[in-house]
């Protein structure tokens, strides 16, 4: 049966964080579905790939095509640093970035990588993490029934990566089976970072993750910023069948990266689901 953190993870596109070490060596290989996307292994060192939604720059044109490198001790010690935790995933995207699209210009690839959506984020920093370390994650998990401890394995680079159905088109209107009309848009890095300082309040994280992307209900506009708590009315008044239709839509274009890892138990054989919470320092730092 699903856990509830999963369902919030499924339906706001926010992972949950946890500060628990990630470990060691390998004992029992996951074998994950091939992924659907695309990704190229260059050579020792070096990963190149396709993003599920990539960057539209000024003119129209959509870069989302990358190489990314290894990481340095440059990189370690932001990664280890302190402070805000986007802006210092963007300059280790931005350094281990060897190309991406037809941007060249340093300033130029920070400026997009800036503009990354959720999903495009995990997947370079998925194959960084690849050219690093390589491409299998360890880690122990304490099982949440018999509580015993058990070492498991991930193979990053069989990890399921769906594109976007029109990557060139960022705002959408819906029409659900009530009749009601949603507008609606692409969740942005901004959103990004809106959503993960609200949902630190652990409160309304299912309407909020509408909020993240609902624009307008009907002849109804919300606007968080000026009007959050009108903007809140409007999505918690939502039939709960609503509310699921446009969380259907939305992860039907948006496109997605399967951090799920389905674990099952050798002692007692018990199953259940846990994200990989990529961006967090364990899953740069495994334990010796």
């Amino acid at each position: 049966m699903e856990s509830e953190a999963d369902k919030q993870v499924e339906e706001t596109g926010i992972q949950k964080v946890d500060d628990a070490e990630m470990t060691v060596p390998v004992a029992e290989t996951i074998e994950l579905e091939p992924t659907k996307g695309h990704m190229l292994d260059v050579g020792p060192g070096v990963i190149a790939g396709e993003l599920p939604c990539g960057f539209i720059d000024a003119e129209g044109v959509r870069h989302y095509e990358y190489v990314a490198k290894e990481m340095t001790g440059h990189e370690e010690d932001i990664l280890a640093g302190t402070g805000p935790v986007m802006p210092r995933l963007n300059q280790i995207i931005t350094n281990c970035l060897q190309s991406f699209g037809k941007l060249v210009d340093r300033r130029d690839i920070a400026k997009a990588v800036a503009q990354l959506t959720a999903i495009d984020r995990i997947v370079i920093l998925m194959s960084i993490r690849r050219a690093s370390l390589g491409d299998f994650w360890s880690t122990k998990i304490v099982c949440p029934k018999c509580e015993k401890q058990d070492n498991f394995t991930v193979n990053l680079a069989k990890m399921d990566i769906r594109p976007m159905k029109d990557p060139l088109t960022r705002r959408f209107e819906s029409v659900l089976s009530s009749g009601k009309r949603i507008e609606w848009h692409i969740m942005s890095a901004d959103d990004e970072e809106w959503l993960t300082k609200k949902v630190k309040a652990k409160e309304d994280v299912l309407t909020l993750g509408l909020m993240a992307r609902v624009d307008k209900v009907d002849d109804e506009s919300l606007n968080r910023d000026k009007d959050y708590k009108g903007a809140l009315r409007i999505l918690k008044g939502l039939p709960l069948r609503e509310r699921r239709e446009i969380r259907k839509e939305t992860q039907q274009h948006e496109g997605s990266v399967d951090t799920t890892v389905e674990f099952e138990c050798k002692f007692c054989g018990h199953e259940w689901k846990a994200e990989m919470n990529v961006g967090q320092a364990d899953f740069f730092f495994p334990s010796e």
